[in-house]
């Protein structure tokens, strides 16, 4: 049996899950035991420890730096005494101790060296995890506010230091050992915050934080002395960042997760609750649901929640290639039936505030078009520039396959234009699988047609 410390947080977790995905018996310590396999037990109070500890002979050892200090002699003792093999998660400064933190892994490292059992150390370099802090920003405003921005690390993904860990609790071969294990790259705190950005579509923005603000902001969760120790290790990983090492790969035989596969895995985390709307531009169905759906966020913003649009491209027409009245169009589609079907549609959307102009509108390819909204969503515009390109075809007639039209009321929307992308359009459309839009998604439910602004303001509540 083998027992995980720290079982609810980033790392322990993983190494709970990585041992049970392999068939190993894992019971995970606990201060407020709810599920299977979770059991009592306390590191500041060893003896809560005897129950949890029954019938363990390995321990993968997450220990509560600093707070649970006073009573480390006393702890591991009890642990080393009952177990033959110790994984504990230390950090990459343990062998000196120069600083709070590293002298606490420093000395646990001594503890459990000096008890007898068996040991490895997996000393982790910065965790990609902490960055969850900054979700509270991201999501608010889209701003990062941290000091020491040229700040370099190489960042490593909670399930890389679990299976490392794990790997030293299976086989032999890893008994004292003290791994320095970090991501794949150095990157600085502002690199961080744009990859964050592109992973979920969103543009954001990192500032500085002026020092005494920050100092203030350290000194809630650290000791004075510890914080005047983190700056001056800020300052120096400026000048000289924190190394890269092979670790991950040499241990588990493959390559450690990039910072942005981390971002990826946590995209949920950063991103604000989405709604997902299918459309196309040339659809005046889409354009009612789209207005309706608006009308619903307006509600629900209203009411505190955060919640963002992706839109999802579709082209009723993909190999339109020339320039004609929507009119026409509709003639030969529908017949004589085309007349009074714009007609009632021409009524239903004044009824709700859009003015349909289909003896404007040219029907014409969207694809630039739905590029331009991908373009938008990326700067935090997506929803105007959907807004102003439906209201471009449907009203002013404008011809959305026309570079110079887009890139106008790019700028009247203010986008910013850019060339490229056609190509991860082209890969977007040929997943999307609807038969017809517009189609909307959050959570668990899909909603086909131009549903109800209650309708939809009920979808939002369930994405939010």
């Amino acid at each position: 049996m083998i027992l995980v410390t720290g079982a609810t947080g980033k790392v322990g977790g993983q190494v709970v899950a990585q041992l049970r995905e392999q068939g190993v018996e894992a019971r995970a310590l606990t201060r407020d035991p709810k599920r299977s396999g979770e059991v009592y037990g306390d590191l500041a109070d060893p003896a809560t420890l005897d129950a949890a500890l029954d019938g363990v002979d390995k321990v993968f050892l997450v220990w509560p730096t600093l707070s649970a200090d006073e009573r480390a002699a006393e702890v591991l003792k009890k642990i080393t005494e009952r177990v033959r093999r110790v994984v504990y998660l230390s950090s990459l400064g343990a062998e000196e101790g120069a600083d709070p933190v590293n002298a606490s892994h420093h000395m646990i490292e001594g503890l459990i060296r000096e008890s007898g059992v068996e040991w490895t150390f997996v000393r982790g370099g910065g965790f990609a995890g902490n960055d969850l802090g900054w979700v509270a920003g991201i999501r608010d405003d889209g701003v990062v506010r941290e000091p020491f921005g040229g700040w370099a690390r190489s960042l490593v993904h909670e399930a890389d230091l679990a299976a490392v860990g794990v790997r030293a609790l299976l086989d032999d071969d890893h008994v004292g050992a003290a791994y320095d294990v970090t991501g794949p790259e150095a990157q600085t705190q502002q690199e961080r915050v744009e990859i964050i950005g592109e992973v979920i579509g969103r543009q954001l923005r990192f500032e500085e934080m002026p020092l005494t603000e920050a100092r203030a902001y350290f000194e809630t969760w650290l000791p004075p002395e510890a914080v005047d120790d983190t700056f001056e290790d800020m300052r120096r990983l400026i000048a000289r960042p924190e190394p890269v090492t092979t670790t991950v790969e040499e241990v588990t035989g493959r390559p450690a997760r990039t910072y942005r596969e981390w971002v990826a895995d946590h995209r949920a985390d950063f991103a604000p609750p989405t709604v997902t709307m299918t459309l196309d531009l040339a659809c005046s169905w889409s354009y009612l649901g789209f207005n309706r759906l608006r009308k619903a966020l307006e509600r629900r913003r209203a009411e505190g929640a955060r919640v963002e649009v992706v839109f999802r491209p579709y082209q009723l027409a993909p190999d339109v290639r020339e320039v004609e009245p929507l009119t026409l169009v509709h003639e030969r589609a529908f017949g004589p039936e085309a007349a009074r079907s714009t007609e009632r549609m021409t009524r239903l959307g004044a009824a709700e505030g859009l003015d349909y102009r289909f003896d404007r509108a040219r029907f014409a390819n969207t694809f630039q078009a739905h590029r331009l909204i991908a373009l938008a969503s990326a700067q935090g515009r997506g929803e105007e520039m959907t807004e102003r390109l439906f209201r471009a075809y449907f009203t002013d007639g404008l011809d959305l396959s026309d570079l110079a039209t887009l890139k106008d009321l790019a700028a009247e929307t203010g986008v910013t234009w850019q060339d490229g992308g056609e190509d991860e359009l082209r890969a977007r459309l040929a997943e999307i699988e609807v038969t017809g839009v517009p189609v909307f998604e959050a959570g668990s439910r899909t909603l086909s047609g131009a549903q109800s602004v209650e309708t939809l303001y009920e979808l939002i509540g369930e994405a939010s």
